[in-house]
């Protein structure tokens, strides 16, 4: 279903905090849970199947789940990096998505992600 999708993205690391907004047109599934955009040259997509989280920005993938810690290979654009995902807060529904996770290694955090998105019909001329 062609939804209308507002992304807003605060990642904060070492006391300095990013932040990450977008707006643009897309695909909205309901079973399983799944958005699907393109902002400029950047394609995002997220998957929610029951504790399973996949967050899929162009080639890069990040794995998630609600239940458990999981080991990542992250593709950046110079290689790969290995860290450890945490979900601290997942809610849901059809007008928006709110994701709180932390990456971090074996010894401290690496950044916490905060991502928001509001879900609007298309309004047609």
């Amino acid at each position: 279903m062609k939804k209308h999708f507002s992304y807003k993205a605060i990642f904060t690391s070492n006391g300095q905090k990013e932040k990450v907004e977008m707006e643009a047109d897309g695909s909205y599934f309901s079973s399983p849970y799944r958005i699907l955009f393109n902002y400029q040259q950047t394609h995002i997509e997220i998957e929610v199947n029951s504790k399973n989280i996949l967050l899929k920005n162009n080639d890069s993938l990040l794995n998630l789940n609600t239940e458990q810690v999981v080991f990542n290979n992250y593709k950046l654009p110079y290689g790969y990096t290995h860290f450890k995902s945490r979900v601290d807060l997942l809610e849901y529904n059809e007008d928006y998505l709110h994701l709180k996770y932390t990456l971090f290694d074996d010894v401290s955090e690496i950044t916490q992600a905060y991502i928001i998105i509001t879900i609007k019909d298309i309004l047609e001329n």
